[in-house]
């Protein structure tokens, strides 16, 4: 099983070929660790309209690939820079559209949520992942991790935006207080100055997209072509609002 894996949500971001040999099906546990990553390629924030498909044609290419032999696509769908989200996810609908391949789209949250697995005890638990979001605010998901949920451990409890301020007053009302997850060293020391945990993590890359894409394949989690969106949480900077509605709303309001 070929994989295409594509992050384009940050400043810098990353493409990867991934190959997957066992047999995989819906509902059957895989092993994510036996993946080999192919291929392995950065990607300069500005400048994804101009290298994303040069760099994919020259990896398939390196590789003796057809786009044709990409059996599944993956990528990262936000929250984000939206020029960056834009050419990600318009290049992989656009593929696997013609292709008729499906695809599994991964917020940056849950990719957070799911590099942190091996920071928990017994890999399971409630975790928060958070992105600094700029203007004094948060990009936060609440996430609940076990194994019990299947090939793909981890359900999504909530993913909203709030002042930082607001975000650490949440977190500290929670009882047990959980850890925050994050790839932003500031973030770290304002939740942590507010008296709750938090560790840095890196920011994850395509090669862990790759991984959590094949286990939402296995979960029967994918989705088609025409079904694809970003997650841009606020609509609103994106120009995406579809009624008066903004989506954004505070940790632990509904």
């Amino acid at each position: 099983m070929l994989i295409l894996a594509i992050d384009s949500s940050g400043r810098n971001g990353s493409l990867a070929l991934a190959r997957y040999t066992p047999a995989v099906a819906h509902g059957v546990s895989i092993d994510a660790a036996q993946m080999e990553i192919v291929e392995f390629a950065l990607l300069q924030g500005g400048e994804y309209s101009a290298r994303l498909i040069p760099t994919l044609a020259e990896a398939v290419e390196k590789h003796k690939l057809a786009k044709q032999d990409i059996d599944l696509y993956v990528v990262a769908s936000g929250p984000g820079s939206f020029t960056g989200l834009r050419v990600g996810l318009s290049t992989v609908k656009a593929m696997a559209d013609a292709l008729g391949k499906p695809i599994a789209a991964v917020s940056v949250l849950e990719a957070v949520a799911i590099a942190s697995r091996n920071r928990l005890q017994e890999n399971k638990g409630r975790v928060i992942a958070a992105l600094d979001a700029q203007r004094g605010e948060v990009f936060a998901g609440e996430y609940t991790i076990s194994d019990e949920f299947g090939p793909f451990p981890v359900r999504t409890e909530q993913e909203s935006l709030s002042t930082v301020d607001d975000f650490c007053t949440w977190l500290s009302a929670r009882v047990p207080v959980p850890v925050t997850f994050t790839p932003e060293a500031a973030l770290v020391e304002r939740i942590r100055k507010a008296g709750s945990p938090a560790e840095e993590l890196p920011r994850p890359a395509a090669d862990l997209y790759a991984r959590a894409g094949l286990m939402k394949f296995a979960a029967g989690q994918t989705i088609t072509a025409a079904a694809l969106d970003a997650n841009y949480i606020r609509r609103a900077d994106a120009q995406m609002l579809s009624s008066a509605q903004a989506v954004s709303s505070r940790p632990g309001t509904k």
